[in-house]
């Protein structure tokens, strides 16, 4: 999924694809595989780097009021974006494997995270309308129209 906000993704894709079209579509798509993964290696692992990086060439050219450093400049923000979109859908996915990894088995993990999930949605105290904190079994009678 990250690798479909990289430049040069998509003609990798239909390189390989021409490339392996003789071969029948499982062949294709293995060749494809093998050929994105040569492609991305590990292009896509050191986002904090770049983010620092184009953040850095920004903040060179903060207060340049010429054209060519507004157009490098917006140029910047325009990377900055793709790379912080690209970073997002990288940790999203990788959450996403680890939960289909782990979560379906009756594991620690999965336990784990339901605890968390439930004490992290758990009530402790409430504020009334009048300000005041409750607790416990004062809390029980929040329904009664007392806020």
């Amino acid at each position: 999924m990250t690798w479909l906000y990289g430049e040069g993704c998509r003609a990798v894709v239909a390189e390989s694809w021409d490339e392996g079209r003789g071969r029948g579509t499982q062949s294709c798509i293995a060749h494809c595989g093998k050929r994105l993964t040569r492609w991305g290696g590990d292009r896509y692992h050191k986002f904090g780097e770049k983010i620092e990086q184009l953040q850095r060439r920004q903040d060179q050219l903060k207060g340049c009021t010429d054209h060519a450093s507004l157009d490098e400049y917006n140029r910047l923000e325009t990377d900055l974006c793709r790379v912080e979109m690209q970073e997002d859908a990288y940790w999203k996915q990788r959450a996403k494997q680890h939960w289909l990894k782990d979560a379906d088995a009756n594991t620690k993990f999965y336990h784990r995270y339901a605890s968390n999930r439930r004490n992290k949605n758990t009530l402790i105290k409430i504020m009334d309308s009048r300000g005041e904190w409750m607790e416990g079994d004062d809390m029980a009678g929040c329904g009664s129209g007392l806020f």
